[in-house]
């Protein structure tokens, strides 16, 4: 591997806390040292880094993120984060996956015994569960039966195999989705994010409220203590979708699609002005101005 090549994995590498074994001993501002032979665990490593870059670079602030996402594996509760439970054998693939959803906005928690892990994902109450299909002491289709008789928590079957059996027997039991190893971690992300909003239940009224901000989808109005001001048809399409999946980062994409009803494209440049006039409605109601946030190569939530 070339100087070029060895500089690129270390700075690929070094977000995710981890150094580069059995060919290569890199950490950010060093050299990297070559060895014999590159091992298929680097190459895991480097191709999920360099999926995830989108994901892991929306902060400056990289001490900020190594936090935040140590909370996040530690078990550490976050207030209002959608809770993710994790089933995985390894380790190793589960930290750095619970790292991975920590930083997309995610509070993740990690099976701590698989002989009971359906009973555990129960009474985690989660938001999403995402299962192994082979595990120690256990079944991931027997996981997600048992799940399934018991909760309607949506299931993702996260796994190394790719046979049509498998994929079957697991949707057909009940899983929501089924995603194959290696996975790309944006992807990945995307489909939890989908599957949250295909659960979330409808809404019970034309109201919605987030941090004090009411949204009137029949007056198409919004208000903030005691002020309101009225909205055009292109911000109430996105400050809707936004509320109604709090917590939920939506990718420019995602809400273009909505706004337009069309998957054709779109000048992203007239998505970035119709967010800027909602933000300015809702500056001059005095509301905060983070409580619509942009995730820099995500996309936007409240």
């Amino acid at each position: 591997m070339t100087g070029v090549g060895l500089a690129t994995v270390s700075a690929i590498v070094s977000p995710f806390d981890c150094t580069v074994d059995h060919g290569l001993h890199a950490k950010a501002g060093q050299n990297a040292v070559p060895s014999k032979r590159l091992t298929p665990t680097l190459l895991y490593c480097s191709e999920d880094a360099r999926a995830a870059q989108p994901l892991l670079y929306y902060s400056r602030d990289r001490a900020r993120q190594k936090r935040a996402a140590r909370r996040h594996v530690e078990g550490e509760a976050v207030e209002d984060a959608p809770v993710i439970a994790i089933v995985e054998d390894d380790r190793t693939l589960g930290r750095e996956l619970a790292r991975l959803l920590s930083l997309a906005g995610f509070s993740a928690k990690l099976c701590p015994d698989f002989s009971c892990a359906a009973d555990w994902i129960v009474g985690l109450d989660a938001a999403c569960a995402v299962v192994d299909l082979k595990l120690p002491g256990a079944d991931g289709h027997a996981v997600i039966r048992d799940v399934r008789a018991r909760s309607l928590v949506p299931i993702i079957m996260l796994t190394s195999s790719d046979s049509e059996f498998d994929e079957v027997m697991a949707m057909n039991l009940g899983a929501d989705d089924y995603v194959c190893k290696p996975y790309r971690p944006a992807a990945l992300i995307a489909h939890i994010q989908a599957l949250l909003r295909r659960s979330a239940p409808p809404a019970a009224s034309t109201r919605i409220e987030r941090k004090g901000v009411v949204l009137d989808l029949a007056a198409a109005s919004v208000s903030f203590g005691g002020k309101s001001a009225d909205l055009t048809h292109n911000e109430l399409k996105i400050l809707g979708l936004l509320m109604r999946n709090p917590g939920v980062v939506l990718s420019r994409s995602e809400i273009m699609c909505e706004l337009w009803e069309s998957d054709v494209f779109i000048d992203d440049n007239t998505l970035t002005v119709n967010v800027n006039r909602l933000r300015k409605t809702l500056r001059s109601l005095g509301v905060p101005d983070d409580f619509l946030v942009t995730r820099r190569g995500q996309g936007y939530a409240v």
